[in-house]
């Protein structure tokens, strides 16, 4: 009867050990530094077969409003990214949207259909096995130099970690592919946005 208590006690303190192994490995790493590049998901891939005109791009302009430009948040250890605005500029300049990236001033002058897309919010937040990726943007349309409105766009996906071993935490690649995933829901809504003002 003794020893299988002490069995017993042995395998908590085996998988004790497992799950704060994670815990005791991040605390030695004072932050992550991600690096995105995007990749649009499946169903924004399956979009961009159909072709629009070229003459019809509108012209973007990006600003990114985040109050902290480099914390996109915490999983087992504090997660940053200096590269957002570039991050975001690549997806709407890239297929199904084909936006042209511009500056405020030479936009102003020349762009008959103006998107200025506002970066809100770029976060990831973990709790427990489970870490939510989400990504807002507001885009304000104009045509012909007038405002036909403003619009916002959330995206979100969920990743999940294992218990032990090379996945028991969030690395770089779950995150880039939580956040594109996110992100690439914000391009869909953005391009079916687009293609309404064009039918008006």
């Amino acid at each position: 009867m003794k020893s299988n208590c002490n069995a017993i006690n042995t395998i908590i303190l085996l998988i004790t050990a497992l799950l704060l192994y994670p815990a005791i490995t991040s605390a030695e790493q004072e932050e992550l530094i991600v690096d995105l590049t995007y990749t649009p998901s499946e169903e924004v891939v399956e979009m961009s077969k159909s072709t629009s005109n070229p003459d019809e791009y509108p012209i973007f302009v990006i600003y990114d409003e985040r109050t902290d430009k480099g914390c996109i948040g915490y999983t087992d250890v504090p997660l940053h990214c200096n590269n957002i605005k570039q991050w975001v500029t690549s997806a709407i300049s890239s297929h199904p949207i084909q936006g042209i990236i511009s500056t405020p001033e030479k936009a102003n002058k020349k762009a008959l259909f103006l998107g200025k897309a506002y970066i809100k919010r770029v976060s990831c937040k973990a709790r427990q096995m489970n870490m939510r990726c989400s990504v807002l943007l507001e885009v304000e349309y104009f045509v012909k130099h007038i405002s036909i409105g403003k619009k916002t766009y959330y995206g979100s996906a969920v990743q999940t970690k294992g218990l032990i071993g090379k996945n028991s935490r969030f690395n770089e690649n779950k995150i880039s592919e939580g956040l594109n995933e996110a992100l690439s829901i914000c391009i869909k809504k953005i391009n079916n946005e687009i293609q309404q003002i064009k039918s008006i």
